[in-house]
């Protein structure tokens, strides 16, 4: 894992850090950009690092991991847009850990533990991907095996999940998927049929609605929104 500095023109510096060691899936910073949290699948941990954001230096912090459950495979971790609760996605385990966050001391304090698939599902899956809808009502996972983006609801109090449905994506293996980040759409990619699902996203209830358009492309693999130039939709 390495931390680099971003220059005014965008461009990239030399790496600040380098943590080694570490099957490192995804990192998240908490929304104060105190601490920062890295997934390791390897070692069922989420390791917590403390970052100083002047100096681009990370430090071990305390505790100096999350123990998760063996063989969960922790993939991404994502906080709520509030900062209040984290949510950790197990690849191999196929579930969503929640998780009350306390500000102050970066401590994770676990509320729930929830399949990413519908309970009559017993068949292999790979859970792959986790968005927030930018509201924090919403919470999508998409699932490899099971082949679907499947939608829960956030209570606003407690952070916990609700299973809402889940929405078949027009081809095999769904992969990382993008939200546009006023959520009004979501592009799924596809990478074993060469394309990517565009699906729009009910504002009412954050509900998929597939609108039947994909892009033709090479094994994409992931989909991420740029943010908006000058503040516009």
């Amino acid at each position: 894992m390495a931390a680099l500095p971003i220059a005014a023109d965008g461009k990239l510096g030399d790496a600040t850090e380098v943590v080694k060691g570490a099957g490192a899936t995804s990192v998240a910073l908490d929304r104060a950009g105190t601490f920062t949290f890295v997934s390791d699948h390897a070692s069922d941990k989420v390791m917590k690092f403390s970052f100083d954001a002047q100096a681009g230096k990370l430090r071990p912090a305390t505790p100096a991991f999350l123990q998760l459950k063996t063989g969960s495979s922790p993939r991404r971790m994502l906080f709520r847009p509030d900062g209040k609760f984290a949510y950790v996605l197990n690849e191999k385990a196929s579930t969503i850990n929640v998780y009350s966050y306390d500000v102050a001391t970066g401590a994770l304090t676990e509320a729930q533990v929830i399949s990413t698939t519908p309970e009559f599902y017993d068949g292999p899956n790979t859970a792959i991907d986790l968005q927030a809808h930018h509201t924090g009502k919403w919470l999508y996972v998409s699932n490899t095996g099971h082949d679907s983006i499947v939608q829960f609801n956030v209570d606003g109090e407690k952070g916990t999940l609700t299973y809402v449905e889940e929405q078949g994506t027009g081809g095999r293996h769904p992969r990382q998927f993008g939200l546009q980040p006023n959520s009004m759409h979501m592009a799924i990619s596809l990478p074993d049929t060469n394309q990517v699902l565009a699906s729009r996203i009910d504002e009412g209830n954050g509900r998929l609605k597939p609108s039947g358009i994909f892009a033709e492309m090479p094994a994409p693999a992931a989909v991420r929104f740029l943010p908006p130039a000058g503040g516009e939709k």
